[in-house]
This record gives structure tokens, C-alpha cells and sequence, in this order.
């Protein structure tokens, strides 16, 4: 996701006449305070929905441009679309969204991993081009059928939302599990995603539990706490082998490398010992 940058003008006009030079300088510097608060305020909301960051290349263990046409695209079309009640800018420029997503997908398939994860930035990109063309035709949207306009925003709504939630994390919105990714991830042994219920009922089990206080407290809140990794780490066996084993080589871990390994593991296909080599030979390069 690009980073926004906050811009806060800072004393438009100074009125020379009723204030004194003192009283001006002491204005903007409480100005300039309040747009540094603001912009930490951003920052650290941005680094909440990105659990795990390798240079400025990557985020959420995908390649930067993967995780910036996710965040823009599903932003973009639910503009369009009437979502949970919500209506978000109907009066919004289809066209010109569209025209600078397909770029941004475009680049983001040559630089992603993944047999699924790049057929569904492929199916994006296609089903954009479709509806950019459409547009184009159409010489305006407010020309298009409307239900027909909507259905195919929505389709591409929908890709972008599972992808959202299954590369980025982001859990503000149930995924529709159409994806080439959803359906990978629902498909691995021990999927992460069940019900709160089982979710809860397993974290309980005496196996997990050893492998939990194995882990310092820092760990173990961010597991407990999280949706994704709580059921990560009571479903899947081998990721949590995985980390027990990391943590007993690493003990700096943090929650941004359980995120980092789950990715190593489930999308990248690597094994426990492969994603445990991964990382210790990443800390070790940044140490």
C-alpha cells in the first residue's frame, strides 16, 4: 500500500494586524505538532493492516505492487458497489479507476508468487480490461445498463476481497472464497479458518497449550488475541512445530515473523525446516 502522506497547511494567512510576531510563531508551531500527530496517527494504522514488511520491496509477505493493486483495486470498486449496507461514491470516475488498476495488475502478476495467487491477479486484470472496454463503448458509465455495470464491479469486488483477506490479513470483511487463493487456503490440512467455537475449544487442548507456553508472552497474546493467527497456530501442526522450533534458534521473534513464516509455508510451499532457515538467515542478514 502507498503511504499516504498527511499535508496540514500550516497559518493560511496570519492577521499581522491582531497578532503579535510571538503569538504567530507559537500558532504554527502548535500547528506543525498537530500535523506530526496526525501523521504518526497514519502511520501506525497503516503498519496495523501490515503485519509483516521486508524492505520496501514487500509487504505482507507478497511483492509491493501485489499489495498495492489489493489495497486500490478493492477500495476502488467498492465506490461502485453498495456493500454491508454501506454506499461508498457512487458518483466516483469508473473509467479512469479502471485505467490505473490495469497497470498496477499487470505489474503485479510479473512479480508474484504463486500458481494461484497470480492466476487470480490474471483474472483481475482480464476482467478489467473487459469492463474497461465496456466503459469505453459506452462512451459514459451513467450509459451502461446498471445492474449490468454493478454485477461486473461486484465480480471484481469480490476477487479483490478475498484476496484482502487471505494475502493482506484484512478482516473488516467476510471473504466470498471464489478465488483460486481462497480456495487453496481453505484446502490445506488444517486450514485456518474454522469457527470461533472449534477455534477456541482446540486452543484449549493440552498439545497446544505446551506448545503456547513454550512461546514468550508477547507471542502467546498476539496468537490468543488475533483471529488469523490464533487458528493458524491450533490448526496447522507443522506451522506450529514450526515456530516452537524458530523461537528456540530466534529468540527475538516477533508476531511480524509468524505472519512472515505462515506465508513461507502455505503460499510459498516451503516445509518447516525451509521456512525456519528462511528466516533465521533474514534476521540474521538485518542484524
Amino acid at each position: 500500500m502507498k503511504k499516504r502522506t498527511i499535508m496540514t497547511a500550516l497559518a493560511a494567512t496570519l492577521m499581522l494586524s491582531a497578532c503579535s510576531e510571538s503569538s504567530a510563531n507559537e500558532e504554527t508551531e502548535m500547528e506543525a505538532q498537530e500535523q506530526e500527530t496526525e501523521e504518526v496517527a497514519v502511520n501506525e494504522k497503516e503498519n496495523k493492516s501490515r503485519p509483516y514488511i521486508e524492505g520496501e520491496a514487500k509487504a505482507n509477505n507478497v511483492h509491493q505492487t501485489v499489495h498495492n493493486v489489493i489495497v486500490a483495486g478493492h477500495a476502488a470498486m467498492m465506490k461502485y458497489i453498495e456493500v454491508e449496507g454501506r454506499t461508498i461514491g457512487d458518483d466516483a470516475d469508473l473509467g479512469a479507476a479502471l485505467e490505473k488498476h490495469i497497470p498496477m495488475a499487470e505489474e503485479a502478476i510479473e512479480n508474484a508468487e504463486g500458481d494461484a495467487l497470480i492466476a487470480d491477479l490474471a483474472d483481475i486484470y482480464n476482467h478489467s480490461v473487459s469492463l474497461q472496454k465496456e466503459v469505453e463503448e459506452a462512451n459514459d458509465v451513467q450509459n451502461m445498463d446498471e445492474q449490468e455495470r454493478k454485477t461486473r464491479v461486484m465480480d471484481l469486488l469480490r476477487m479483490y476481497r478475498d484476496l484482502d483477506y487471505y494475502i493482506r490479513g484484512v478482516e473488516e470483511y467476510e471473504p466470498y472464497n471464489i478465488t483460486r487463493v481462497a480456495k487453496e487456503e481453505l484446502s490445506q490440512e488444517g486450514s485456518a479458518h474454522r469457527t470461533g467455537e472449534a477455534t477456541f475449544e482446540k486452543l484449549e487442548e493440552e498439545e497446544v497449550q505446551e506448545s503456547l507456553e513454550q512461546l514468550p508472552e508477547n507471542l502467546q497474546s498476539y496468537i490468543k488475541e488475533s483471529n488469523h493467527p490464533r487458528d493458524r497456530f491450533v490448526f496447522n501442526e507443522e506451522y506450529r512445530q514450526a515456530i516452537v522450533e524458530a523461537y528456540e534458534q530466534y529468540e527475538d521473534m516477533n508476531k511480524n515473523d509468524l505472519d512472515m513464516m505462515w506465508g513461507t509455508m502455505m503460499h510459498k510451499g516451503h516445509a518447516k525446516e525451509e521456512a525456519i532457515e528462511i528466516l533465521l538467515e533474514l534476521r540474521e542478514g538485518q542484524a
